[in-house]
């Protein structure tokens, strides 16, 4: 599936190329709430994540983004445009380990609690289509860096729903990740998607 929307974005993008169209650029920011999907930790309690185990508790808190868009508009009649944004984003966790006197996991004698932000850089390309005047909907793929030990890579995909006013717009994006990028040492894996608001400002039109 991922080849699949991949190989679509490059084909509707090439369509374009040779026509006359319009370039605006400008600042990206959004922020939101995130979800994880199979969670697990090393001993297989598929609970840890955002509810309490005899290990502990993991939340995911939100995550806060900022980052450039290059949008491409077609000045003929044509419902599709393409953006291209790059993303600095930051996923905020709260960590919540239990320690134990006895291996049977009874009488916790201590509980620490450590907040953590993981970063990552992502390009995130995605073919839209106004459904009215102000109305667009979109699709796209968004391949991410992140910055920590394990697990590195991602390629979410994107739908996106946005409204324009002006010369701005904000829109409702979701993100499904693929990925198994949780790579705290108390998890062994889980995938983490977000939804989010953004805002695009555009600076430079032509």
């Amino acid at each position: 599936m991922k080849k699949i929307l991949f190989l679509l974005l490059l084909c509707m993008m090439a369509g374009t190329a040779g026509a006359q169209r319009k370039v605006s650029s400008g600042l990206l920011v959004g922020g939101g709430v995130g979800f994880a999907r199979n969670a697990d930790d090393w001993y297989g309690l598929s609970d840890f994540f955002n509810t309490w185990s005899v290990y502990g508790k993991m939340e995911y808190k939100g995550n806060a983004a900022f980052g450039y868009r290059v949008r491409i508009e077609p000045e003929r009649s044509s419902h599709f445009f393409f953006d291209m944004d790059f993303w600095l984003n930051a996923k905020f966790y709260k960590d919540i380990d239990v320690f134990y006197e006895w291996e049977e996991r009874t009488n916790p004698i201590v509980t620490v609690e450590a907040n953590d932000a993981r970063l990552s850089f992502a390009f995130s390309p995605s073919v839209n289509y106004r459904i009215s005047e102000r109305w667009y909907v979109g699709l796209g793929l968004e391949p991410t860096v992140y910055f920590a030990k394990y697990r590195l890579l991602d390629l979410p995909i994107i739908w996106k729903v946005g409204y324009n006013f002006g010369k701005m717009d904000i829109a409702i994006n979701y993100r499904l990740g693929l990925a198994h990028t949780l790579d705290k040492h108390t998890l062994f894996r889980g995938e983490v998607s977000d939804l989010n608001l953004s805002i695009y400002i555009p600076f430079v039109s032509r």
